[in-house]
């Protein structure tokens, strides 16, 4: 699933994957991508599950930039699908004392029928 942040730092999903509950490869499908005017930026996810925990990630950019823009990607994402619903993401930028905010974007956690967990 790619998240892109456009300019105005609004986030649009430009690529679907489906996403069930207890997927183990979150990490391997789902990443952001961002404007290179931002490549100094230290950049966190932020994401509310459906029972309301809200958990926090720092990206980690690739090396190389990915057709002219960075490539963040999670290198964990503990419970990110451990319960079906939607799942709410932002980003936060830093760089020294700067600190700007992404708008939101959802993605929906499809229930798994051998996975029983309720929020």
């Amino acid at each position: 699933m790619t998240i892109w942040m456009n300019d105005d730092r609004g986030l649009i999903i430009t690529q679907y994957s489906t996403i069930r509950q207890d997927d183990t490869n979150i990490t391997d499908i789902l990443y952001f991508i961002c404007p290179d005017n931002y490549l100094d930026y230290n950049v966190t996810l932020y994401y509310k599950l459906p029972n309301d925990e809200v958990h926090e990630v720092v990206l980690e950019p690739d090396e190389e930039l990915y057709k002219g823009c960075i490539k963040l990607t999670l290198p964990t994402a503990e419970d990110f699908t451990k319960y079906d619903g939607n799942v709410s993401m932002k980003l936060v930028l830093t760089k020294g004392t700067e600190t700007l905010t992404s708008g939101e974007v959802f993605i929906e956690v499809l229930k798994n029928p051998e996975y029983e967990v309720t929020p």
